[in-house]
């Protein structure tokens, strides 16, 4: 279907390669604890709301470097729990690598990939959100942003075509990359509702047991562990008309978080003032 087949239904929707970046940018800002078994101590985020790739490059619990297999691997576990998330992780681990490859060392190769993902970010967040990137500022990124940006869980499609064959997205083996052409297929349409293959999605992550995750109610569950002042079902009655709207609470929340999240090196501008 051509992207202007969308546009009567009001609904925005997002190639796969944006929605993998913005899934990627929510990992690489706050880290929501899944669970059974969450409490307040577990519940610690141990990601710095910073766009530096932390969840590619660093194990945050020991602040070593992860090995180049992990790397190209796509960093942190949880950056494989869907394919799409992962061919976009993966790609920046291989993009460092070949950096490193060819000379740089690690600190080098890091700011170059970092700026290739900085790039692919500004383009997603202007496909998505219909404006361009929010300007700089000085300043800590915050859980009320975070539970907003969320909502991009919104674009997950329950089946994607992978070479021309329609496949659940969730059945598709760990380790898996897409095709840059599958890639450009669009997600779902925006609207509020998340798929009802993500309401039992069953995470193993390594020396741990296998946990099933209601994808809503981890969203959800995010406003509680972090004590923000919007909830998640606030942001989704917004998206309702299918579309991030410029005065919705949640566009002045994810204008806000994004302005303040850059490294320092990149904080040179003047910044954002969010109004309503």
């Amino acid at each position: 279907m051509e992207p202007d087949a969308f546009a009567d239904s009001h609904a925005t929707t997002i190639t796969l390669q944006d929605l993998g970046v913005l899934q990627l940018v929510a990992h690489d800002l706050f880290d929501v604890k899944r669970g059974d078994t969450v409490t307040p101590e577990s519940a610690t985020d141990l990601e710095n709301g910073k766009l530096d790739l932390s969840t590619l490059f660093v194990n945050m619990s020991s602040g070593s470097y992860f090995s180049d297999e992990i790397v190209a691997q796509g960093g942190e576990v949880r950056n494989r729990e869907n394919v799409v998330m992962f061919t976009v992780a993966a790609n920046l681990g291989e993009t460092y690598l070949a950096f490193t490859n060819v000379g740089d060392n690690r600190e080098a190769a890091r700011e170059k990939t970092l700026a290739i993902y900085h790039e692919m970010f500004a383009t997603a967040y202007s496909n998505a959100f219909g404006e361009q990137v929010p300007e700089k500022r000085r300043g800590q990124a915050t859980p009320d942003g975070n539970i907003a940006f969320r909502t991009v869980h919104d674009f997950l499609p329950g089946s994607i075509t992978v070479n021309g064959t329609v496949t659940e997205l969730l059945s598709i083996p760990p380790n898996t990359k897409l095709s840059d052409s599958d890639m450009m297929q669009q997600s779902s349409p925006l609207d509020g509702q998340i798929d009802e293959e993500f309401f039992a999605i069953d995470i193993s992550h390594p020396n741990g047991p296998v946990i099933t995750v209601n994808l809503l109610e981890a969203d959800r569950s995010f406003g509680d562990q972090f004590s923000t002042k919007f909830s998640f079902d606030e942001m989704l009655a917004e998206l309702a008309d299918g579309r991030y709207d410029p005065n919705d609470k949640a566009m002045c929340e994810i204008r806000n978080l994004i302005s303040e999240a850059y490294p320092e090196a990149y904080l040179d501008e003047p910044g954002y003032a969010c109004r309503g």
